[in-house]
């Protein structure tokens, strides 16, 4: 009976909770991962905003619906609740992109932030993330299951000293670069999609409050470069760079022209540095 009873009693503050808290926007960043998705919820924290919201429980509605083991309607349902608990103004997470068509229906007056890097920093961003912090075995699954709905493929000569390190081939990664920003560009309509590209997230603020009609000095500049990582690797260097650009320009040269025309190499890349101090290979004084 307790439990019927908080039941009970979350589900009415769950009614409430729009009448007496209205939301002054609300807007969902679908950026892919190591894209500034945290930097922004971080621009937004004097609004209602979080970074990756119940992750588990949302990767779970992904897996199930994708699986066969949930419908449309049902994960539709568990996104509405899961709306009214959190209440949230602004949703920034990169595994919105799963849940794409849903969102767009289930919340037709939100709009949409999407934040692109260009291909180069993202992957040296993408593999510093996975080498330098660890994961919940959970999160792990995800990702494996991901990966493996898109047909990774082998390695190639060229990026080998991936397949050394335990991370996917290149074309895999490109592919999901390429895919992510593609469907978002697709299918969420022109009037309800700002597109703000990384680098530029801090002078972008004046767009991004006009976007949601916000005042701009309400949202927090110092907070637009956040969550960098712990140490760098440099692995992106140490890929073949004859196929290294040639892989970026079969999966990824349409957006890259279109939105990072001034990069064409590795080299191109401003602030590109392949190796900390953090991460370079202890020598022994012996």
């Amino acid at each position: 009976m307790l439990a019927l009873e908080k039941d009970i009693i979350s589900r009415v503050k769950d009614s409430l909770r729009p009448h007496l808290l209205p939301r002054r926007f609300h807007a969902f960043c679908v950026g892919g991962p190591k894209t500034g998705t945290h930097s922004l919820a971080g621009v937004f924290s004097r609004y209602r905003a979080w970074h990756e919201p119940l992750t588990e429980h949302f990767m779970q509605i992904i897996v199930e619906r994708a699986n066969g083991d949930l419908s449309d309607p049902a994960a539709r349902n568990q996104i509405r609740r899961l709306d009214r608990r959190m209440w949230l103004e602004f949703n920034s997470s990169w595994i919105n992109y799963f849940l794409l068509e849903l969102l767009l229906e289930e919340f037709p007056r939100a709009r949409f932030v999407l934040t692109i890097r260009d291909c180069y920093s993202w992957l040296d961003s993408m593999f510093n993330e996975l080498l330098g912090r660890p994961h919940s075995v959970f999160q792990t699954r995800f990702y494996r299951w991901y990966i493996d709905s898109l047909s990774p493929g082998s390695h190639e000569d060229g990026d080998r000293v991936l397949a050394e390190r335990g991370l996917w081939p290149l074309d895999l990664w490109l592919r999901a670069w390429n895919n992510h920003n593609v469907r978002m560009l697709h299918l969420v309509p022109r009037d309800r999609l700002l597109i703000v590209s990384t680098p530029d997230i801090r002078r972008d603020i004046p767009r991004l409050a006009d976007f949601l009609g916000i005042p701009p000095d309400t949202l927090d500049a110092g907070r637009s470069h956040e969550y960098t990582a712990h140490a760098k690797f440099g692995l992106l260097s140490q890929i073949d760079p004859n196929y290294l650009h040639a892989c970026v320009a079969k999966q990824c040269g349409d957006l890259m022209k279109k939105f990072f025309p001034e990069i064409q190499c590795l080299s191109d890349v401003p602030g590109y540095r392949p190796q900390d101090e953090a991460s370079r290979p202890k020598v022994s004084s012996a």
